[in-house]
């Protein structure tokens, strides 16, 4: 999008104190930074960032995003370069500050005129930035520019055989033998003078295909097989004063709680979008949930004043996944009231589950942004979006209400929507933001945040406030990773403070601590989330050891070993005692645990071409698990974990690069809960002349044995309200006689190969 002058979201967050604390730290001036140095170029090393727990799903989704949909350093807005790695917002202004002597010719041209721009930022925002649309004068470059790419990855598993199978016995695709077929992305995003664009993205991967819905039986029946689609597309022009897109795109506005389809952090209108993600092991690739029709910006000068207008429509068929489906026999029903059966699903006579059922539903929505911005640090604008739902999309499906989507969506209601207001103000070394969104099911939420960026680092304060009754699925503002009916951004109170802190050039601190809590209308349940860091590169950047841990508690007002970390806020209701109109919590079981855990990750670079790495760390969850002491009786402990890995990067020679790791993981190192596993991946990247890359990657994982515990099948509590001593440890809790397992392999391997021109 042209965003020629900086445009920001309300500000209503006071933060004197914090202020007057930030401006007597010392240090020097640095760049925002994500919990962990990033320093990836694809997909699968962010996803193994996220699977470490060094990235939120936010921080996760928003790097993808960007590494699929490049930042343009010359035209994005403040708000927008503050998604970069190691960019603050301090520095993200003097970005847009130094384009108005001129566009950037290149990012390194923007680190050679941005003197915040340091070689450690430059190499941090790369993969996620770019300076392609510059003035079309003083420029010798050709006029089509764009990339090409093809993927082409298979999973593979090993199969145990199912004893005494049947039809109606649920499978999944890989015991029938599907799903063992390549699946391939192919995508091209070409510009042609720096104002016309147009790309797309063509599938063919195995799918259930040619699904229809049998009213008799109320059952799907499909086929499964390889299917072709074409997975995103469009074009667009974009001029000084206006612009305009067709096809496939994202959007949001301000800090998201009205309306946003995008990853990023303070979206600003609409993005192109070619996002694709692959699923876990590459089973499948998938499209994120965004839009599909037409926006157009247009830019309006009032006085000293800019009026950015966007008006946007969509209508889209999206998939379900098919326990988010209740069938309700074609009455409507209120689903968190009435419980409503997952629909069975045959292919080609088999049952099958775990499926993500395609083209479940058609969404249309249209919406208008209209922001007023000074072009520096103050703005206003006014969002407001009304959507649709039509649920007879599939083949013998004549009923809206013959299911019902449980979660995301507000409840006996197939139009939703919202209003809202957000804006900017910034003084000194203060920027303040804020938004207040309300639904039209009669719900309201405000969130307001302040960022400070005092000497030596920055800090990121927020409060939040959704009403139980703010149902607006499309509202993606600040929130902790809970839901309530399907949606984040609703019942939830909270508050947020991150941010970083370097004590010298080599040591830098990073934090975050988040409390909040929900059910506002039931029973207060309090959590908070704390996370810290400590990163220190010693013998001139050789080498570098991070020390990190987070504790999360689900309610602090019952917390401790005895409970269990995880579950359902409906399934806590179940349990509480209501007695004289006050709740009683201490029979809850669920959502009352901690987890916890703490980790260290070193990386040496001996010589230059060869880059070592290994993470090591350790988990503490409440679970309610036992275990059997000297004198017979159980009390509680921790569920322990540990969790490790070892990577090699070697550049072979300057366009040859490969990398290899082994990770090993045990979710319960006394007993068998959850996951025990090892996997190992080779990487290839290679570049070629005229701007050609091929990358290459072999996985292989062993699902391991887990042998139980002795004292498991008598001390592990699974959920039952048991106290301390209730239980016996027996020497007889393990069959001897029960047949040995073996390991479990799986895997895949991909081949990407991109062109760039």
């Amino acid at each position: 999008m042209n965003r020629s002058a900086e445009r920001r979201p309300l500000a209503l967050l006071p933060v004197a104190v914090w202020a007057l604390l930030g401006a007597l730290l010392p240090g020097t001036a640095a760049a925002r930074t994500y919990p962990v140095e990033i320093g990836e170029t694809n997909e699968d090393e962010l996803r193994n960032l996220y699977e470490d727990g060094l990235l939120s799903a936010d921080e996760f989704d928003t790097l993808v995003e960007l590494l699929n949909n490049p930042i343009d350093v010359n035209r994005a807005s403040r708000q927008e370069l503050y998604d970069l790695p190691y960019v603050t917002l301090a520095t993200a202004r003097s970005i847009v500050l130094g384009r108005r002597k001129g566009p950037y010719a290149s990012l390194k041209d923007m680190a050679e005129r941005v003197e915040a721009v340091t070689p450690d930022v430059l190499d941090q925002i790369q993969p996620f930035a770019t300076a392609a649309m510059r003035e079309r004068s003083g420029f010798d470059k050709n006029k089509v520019t764009g990339k090409a790419r093809i993927r082409t990855g298979m999973y593979f598993e090993e199969v145990e055989p199912i004893e005494g199978d049947h039809a109606n016995r649920t499978h999944t695709p890989q015991q029938l033998g599907y799903a063992n077929l390549p699946a391939t992305q192919a995508n091209a995003d070409v510009t042609y003078d720096r104002t016309y664009s147009a790309g797309a993205v063509v599938l063919s991967q195995p799918d259930i295909r040619g699904i229809a819905f049998n009213p008799q039986s109320r059952d799907f029946h499909a086929t499964y097989g390889q299917v072709v689609q074409l997975g995103r597309i469009y074009t667009a022009v974009e001029k000084e004063r206006w612009e305009v897109i067709v096809g496939s795109y994202s959007a949001g506005f301000g800090l998201g709680l009205t309306f946003d389809r995008t990853s990023r952090t303070q979206p600003n209108g609409w993005y192109k979008d070619l996002s694709v993600t692959a699923d876990e092991f590459y089973r499948q690739f998938r499209l994120p949930r965004r839009l599909f029709g037409a926006a157009a910006t247009v830019y309006t000068d009032i006085g000293s004043w800019e009026m950015e207008s966007t008006v946007f429509t969509s209508m889209d068929r999206y998939d379900l996944y098919q326990y988010d489906m209740g069938m309700t026999g074609g009455e409507a029903v209120d689903w968190t009231e009435v419980e409503t059966d997952s629909p069975r699903v045959y292919i080609e006579g088999q049952k099958v589950g775990w499926m993500r059922m395609p083209n479940a539903y058609r969404e249309s929505l249209a919406g208008v942004n209209t922001t007023f911005s000074d072009g520096a640090r103050s703005s206003v604008g006014l969002t407001a979006y009304a959507g649709t739902q039509d649920r007879t999309v599939l083949d013998g499906m004549n009923n809206n209400d013959e299911f019902v989507i449980r979660g995301g969506y507000p409840v006996l209601t197939d139009t939703y929507g919202a209003v809202g207001l957000n804006g900017s103000w910034g003084t000194g070394m203060v920027d303040f933001f804020g938004e207040y969104a309300y639904s039209f099911t009669g719900g309201s939420g405000v969130l307001v945040k302040s960022i400070i960026n005092p000497t030596g680092g920055e800090i990121e304060l927020s409060a939040r406030h959704y009403g139980t009754e703010f149902d607006n699925p499309h509202a993606r503002g600040t929130a902790a990773p809970d839901e309530y009916q399907g949606m984040r951004d609703r019942d939830e109170q909270g508050l947020r403070a991150k941010g970083f802190y370097d004590i010298t050039e080599a040591v830098r601190f990073t934090g975050t601590v988040d409390y909040w809590r929900s059910n506002l209308e039931l029973a207060p349940l309090s959590s908070l989330m704390m996370y810290g860091r400590v990163n220190t590169w010693v013998v001139e950047k050789k080498f570098m050891v991070g020390v990190y841990g987070r504790r999360t508690d689900q309610n602090l007002a019952s917390s401790g070993r005895g409970n269990v970390y995880g579950g359902s806020t409906e399934d806590l209701y179940e349990d509480i005692q209501v007695e004289s109109g006050t709740y009683d919590l201490t029979e809850a079981t669920d959502r009352s645990g901690t987890r916890n855990f703490t980790g260290m990750q070193v990386r040496v670079v001996p010589i230059a071409p060869l880059d070592l790495s290994a993470l090591y760390q350790r988990t503490w969850t409440d679970t309610g698990l036992l275990y059997p002491t000297e004198e017979g009786p159980c009390e509680y402990w921790y569920q322990i974990g540990h969790y490790g890995w070892f990577k090699a990067r070697y550049k072979v020679i300057d366009p040859t690069t490969v990398t290899w790791r082994i990770r090993y993981r045990d979710d319960d190192i006394h007993g068998s809960r959850e996951l025990r596993m090892l996997d190992t991946y080779l990487q290839v990247d290679q570049k070629l002349p005229n701007r050609w890359k091929i990358v290459t990657r072999g996985f292989m994982g062993w699902n391991l044995v887990d042998s139980e515990a002795d004292f498991k099948g008598y001390c592990d509590r699974q959920g039952a309200p048991e106290l301390s001593g209730s239980c016996v440890a027996s020497p007889n809790a393990i069959d001897d006689d029960t047949e040995a397992e073996t390991a479990e392999k799986f895997g895949y391997v991909w081949l990407s190969v991109e062109k760039r021109f």
